[in-house]
């Protein structure tokens, strides 16, 4: 039995963009609970989402992930050159390492407000 790599099968892009994006999902539900806990236990913390006080804000919160993948998958499988492939890969890939560094220092972030609030 031969053992596939998924970079092989799928190519560097999108391979990296997944397991980014599972990343990315991670740190997403987590971020939901330490904001939750960060609310809660420090009175001078207020949350600059407009969004954080919608009701469908937790489903909301849950497919965004999702749906930054199934993008940049439709786009990049749709694309009829190598050369749009590369140019979607490449900045596709930025983007979500970008988005998956902001999540870390958000996630930090309201570690340390909990933290020097007990």
């Amino acid at each position: 039995m031969k053992l596939v790599k998924l970079q092989d099968e799928w190519g560097y892009y999108p391979s990296s963009i997944f397991g980014y994006t599972i990343l990315f999902y991670s740190l997403n539900m987590l971020d939901f609970i330490i904001t939750r806990l960060a609310l809660e236990h420090c009175e001078s913390v207020v949350e600059l989402n407009p969004l954080y006080h919608h009701p469908f804000f937790a489903l909301l919160k849950t497919f965004v992930p999702v749906y930054l993948l199934a993008l940049y998958f439709s786009l990049y499988f749709v694309s009829r050159s190598e050369e749009e492939r590369g140019v979607i890969g490449r900045y596709g890939l930025g983007a979500i390492m970008m988005v998956v560094f902001l999540y870390e220092f958000i996630c930090l972030n309201n570690l340390m407000l909990i933290y020097i609030a007990q």
